[in-house]
């Protein structure tokens, strides 16, 4: 019983990993970006928008950040 509870919760765990990380590389395979929506903004103020929220940071940081951000939320 001991087995099969430690094998359930492994394959949770992988899992839910997969599942984390296909949604964050998806998200960055999408066109466009979080501030495009809004009105167009000075190039300058884009730039400090993304330097705030770690956008031009290179992706395996930008991974790194969800993956401790997200630790923090649980």
């Amino acid at each position: 019983m001991i087995n099969y509870i430690i094998k359930r919760l492994v394959a949770s765990v992988i899992t839910l990993f997969v599942v984390l990380t296909a949604t964050f590389f998806l998200m960055h395979a999408l066109p466009g970006g979080p501030f495009d929506s809004d009105k167009p903004l000075p190039p300058q103020i884009k730039a400090n928008l993304e330097a705030k929220y770690g956008l031009n940071k290179p992706l395996y940081e930008q991974y790194v950040m969800y993956l401790k951000n997200l630790s923090r939320e649980i």
